[in-house]
C-alpha cells in the first residue's frame, strides 16, 4: 500500500482506511505530542491533539504530498505544530507569576531582585523576553521540564537548550538589572 493510494482512498473518504492509518500511526504521534506538552495539561489534551491530527488528515488529505514524505512524517509535523499551537494558548492563559516560577538560586542576582523588589517586574521583564527564550524558562522553571524534555518540544539538541536557557536568563537579569536602576 503506497502513500498515494492511501491518500487517493483518503481523498474518497474511505473511512476503512482512516481507521487503519488511526490503528498504525496512534502511537507515534502520541511520541510526538506527549513530550511538548508534558507537564503542562492533561492526557485528554494529548488525545485530543493526536485525533485533531488524523481528522486534519481526513478534511484535508490533498494537503499531503506523497512526494514530498512520508506519510508518517508529515503525520508527525502536522501533530507537533498542533502540539505547540496547544502548549501557546496554555501558557497564555496561564499568567506566570514570580509566586509560581521557581528561579531560586541563593546567589543568583534574579534570586535577590525576588527577595528585594515587585514581582509584577519580573513578570514584566519575563515578557520583554523573545518568545521561545520565554517559553524555554517557562518550561525549565515553572513546568519544572528536564533539558532533553524541552530539547524534544523544541526540536533541538540538549546542549542548544542549555544554550538558550543561559542567554535567557543573562537576558532576564540584564533587565531586571536596568529596571532596578
Amino acid at each position: 500500500m503506497t502513500d498515494n493510494f492511501i491518500r487517493d482512498a483518503i481523498i474518497n473518504k474511505d473511512a476503512a482506511m482512516i481507521e487503519k492509518l488511526i490503528n498504525k500511526y496512534s502511537k507515534l504521534l502520541w511520541a510526538v505530542v506527549a513530550p511538548v506538552l508534558i507537564n503542562s495539561t492533561s492526557e485528554s489534551d494529548v488525545e485530543e491533539i493526536v485525533a485533531d491530527t488524523f481528522i486534519h488528515l481526513w478534511n484535508n488529505p490533498e494537503k499531503y504530498e506523497p512526494d514530498k514524505g512520508k506519510l508518517s512524517t508529515y503525520l508527525s509535523i502536522v501533530a507537533r505544530s498542533k502540539a505547540i499551537d496547544r502548549y501557546r494558548q496554555i501558557a497564555k492563559k496561564k499568567e506566570v507569576t514570580i509566586d509560581d516560577v521557581a528561579l531560586y538560586d541563593s546567589n543568583d542576582p534574579i534570586d535577590i531582585f525576588i527577595e528585594n523588589e515587585d514581582k509584577d517586574k519580573l513578570n514584566d521583564c519575563l515578557y520583554r523576553l523573545e518568545e521561545d527564550e520565554r517559553d524555554i524558562l517557562i518550561r525549565k522553571y515553572y513546568y519544572s521540564q528536564r533539558n532533553n524534555d524541552i530539547a524534544i518540544a523544541f526540536n533541538i539538541s540538549k546542549k542548544q537548550v542549555e544554550n538558550k536557557l543561559y542567554q535567557a536568563r543573562k537576558k532576564l537579569r540584564e533587565l531586571l538589572d536596568d529596571w532596578s536602576d
